[in-house]
């Protein structure tokens, strides 16, 4: 069997997986939903595919979920690349934000 390791070190068993989607037996509802808040943002800055052993089999990095679907037990998570320039403008916009709280010595 293999798994998904997220970036916070949550680990999700799969039963298939390309570099944008993957696909997990999701024995009740409340499993999907669970799988599902898993997927943030920042949990797909880096994730791995890895196998029993804990061995890394492939390296993914800026994903987003882009769409999920439930069929029968049978859960597939379609994946997509971040848009880096957004990424990029956000976190200039957070270190902005740093810089004008500290000048203003709030």
């Amino acid at each position: 069997m293999e798994y998904i390791k997220l970036k916070d070190g949550t680990i999700i068993a799969i039963i298939g997986a390309t570099s944008n989607s993957f696909t997990i037996i999701a024995n009740t509802s409340q499993d999907f939903k669970d799988t599902y808040d898993n997927l943030k943002a920042k949990n797909l800055e880096e994730y791995s595919i890895v196998n029993e052993e804990g061995e890394a089999l492939a390296f993914f990095k800026d994903k987003e979920v882009k769409s999920a679907r439930l069929e029968g037990d049978i859960a597939t998570f379609d994946l997509k690349d971040v848009d880096i320039t957004t990424k990029r403008i956000k976190a200039l916009e957070e270190t902005v934000d740093t810089l004008v709280i500290e000048t203003l010595g709030v």
